[in-house]
């Protein structure tokens, strides 16, 4: 890729996720307000050489400051892509084939249950199927239902020292044992139980 705006151009890409089969990679193209699937082609001698070939925009336009995704898997061995969208206070899901399938979250600022303030990075948590989000200017992780995407549970406040403080959370990632790990900026990882 190089700057641009074109197929396979980024401007101020953030985020990135591999499909579960490793056959495309999703790019959060923030500036360009669109996410790009893009085809992985290996090959060479044992795999030594990779290309990407664009597939297709998603939510091409759309996007409110797209920033970190998370992938999520539907019926049947499907997946979509989670995307946090830091200036729309809200997380989109979009289908691989490019059609929205739902907002989480009320898509304006606030800190009341369901509302998220600048959110920056989504995970799924593997067992549960719930999706957590790094709430960055709220301080806190907000948690919603996997399927019907209401609001579960939000959980810290602001902080730099104290266990469950947070100081803008700008990362956040599940493990097999439904633990959030989440990174923000007093240059700490703090380890969670997913009901916080």
């Amino acid at each position: 890729g190089s700057s641009g705006t074109a197929e396979g151009e980024f401007n101020e890409p953030c985020g990135v996720v591999v499909t579960a089969d490793s056959a495309h990679i999703i790019v959060a193209d923030r500036n360009n307000k669109r996410l790009q699937l893009l085809r992985l082609i290996v090959s060479g001698n044992g795999g030594t050489r990779a290309e990407l070939a664009f597939v297709r925009s998603i939510g091409d336009g759309q996007l409110q400051t797209p920033r970190g995704l998370a992938l999520r898997s539907v019926g049947g061995g499907g997946q979509t892509v989670l995307v946090a969208e830091r200036g729309g206070h809200q997380v989109s899901e979009w289908a691989l084939d490019g059609s929205k399938i739902r907002t989480i979250g009320t898509g304006r600022s606030g800190s009341g249950d369901g509302e998220l303030n600048c959110p920056i990075d989504v995970t799924v948590l593997p067992t549960s199927g719930h999706i957590a989000i790094a709430d960055t200017n709220n301080h806190r992780v907000s948690i919603f239902h996997g399927d019907s995407a209401s609001f579960l549970r939000a959980f810290g406040s602001k902080g730099k020292e104290a266990d469950g403080q947070f100081y803008y959370p700008c990362a956040i990632a599940a493990d097999a044992h439904e633990h959030l790990l989440v990174l923000d900026d007093t240059s700490r990882l703090q380890v969670f139980e997913a009901d916080g």
